[in-house]
């Protein structure tokens, strides 16, 4: 129940921040704070405090593990843009939940979890820019809260579906990209190919902060403890994603 409510609270608090930020900043600032692992890291907690610190460090390895299978959705994204949001899509969502059941198949330790998940982030972030010209900003003003509504029925539509899943599975699913599909298509529709691709490259480069997340989780939670363990966690992916959001032009992920 906690997590349900925080996932209720947070929804349309992250969603309109995402799209203010969008709006005022561009689509690789907003995908590089799409990627803190906002939903995602309280979740886990959540998920220690009620099944113990043995269950919350196998989820956050698993989470660890997932964002190998968010780096396939983003360069799924990124290299079908062009046919259209309603191609990209789905495309993206069903090369995660594919990267998702192959994934779970491996028992990787965390630093050749992390060691895979940075290679794909890195093959994500290269090409696909495209030459499109961004359309004029047509956005309406019934626009975010159907992204509200959007976000928050995938939401409980995963949170429904991960109930009776194990840690490994729990993990895996627990990054699913939902404010990043949900922003990516209202971008897509609103501004063409050109946008959601910076955006889904902004997503790509600033996962590495959620790495970082989840590389310290399960080797910290058993040493150190729930509180301390989720502080240094915080406060490395905080600052890391700082550090990503001023040398992404050094990369050529430009607004």
């Amino acid at each position: 129940m906690p997590i349900l409510v925080f996932k209720l609270l947070l929804t349309p608090l992250l969603v309109a921040g995402i799209t203010y930020a969008s709006r005022r900043w561009g689509p690789v600032i907003a995908g590089c704070l799409i990627a803190l692992p906002i939903s995602g890291g309280p979740i886990t907690m959540f998920i220690t405090i009620e099944q113990g610190l043995v269950f919350g460090t196998a989820v956050a390895a698993s989470n660890l593990m997932g964002m190998s299978a968010v780096a396939v959705f983003c360069f799924a994204y990124i290299h079908t843009a062009r046919f259209g949001a309603l191609v990209a899509a789905p495309t993206a969502a069903g090369s995660f939940l594919l990267a998702v059941h192959l994934f779970s198949y491996l028992h990787l330790s965390v630093p050749a979890a992390a060691i895979l998940g940075c290679v794909l982030l890195g093959i994500s972030c290269l090409g696909g820019n495209g030459n499109e010209k961004p359309k004029p900003h047509n956005a309406h003003k019934w626009d975010i809260p159907v992204r509200i509504i959007a976000a928050t029925g995938l939401l409980l539509g995963l949170t429904a579906a991960a109930q009776n899943l194990g840690p490994v599975l729990s993990g895996l699913l627990g990054v699913f990209p939902v404010f990043t599909l949900v922003i990516a298509v209202f971008t897509h529709q609103e501004h063409g190919s050109s946008d959601a691709r910076k955006l889904m490259r902004g997503v790509a480069f600033g996962c590495y902060c959620s790495m970082a997340f989840y590389v310290i989780l399960p080797l910290s939670l058993p040493r150190l403890g729930l509180w301390p363990a989720f502080l240094l966690a915080s406060l490395a992916c905080v600052a890391i994603n700082l550090l990503l959001m001023k040398i992404a032009p050094r990369f050529g992920i430009k607004r």
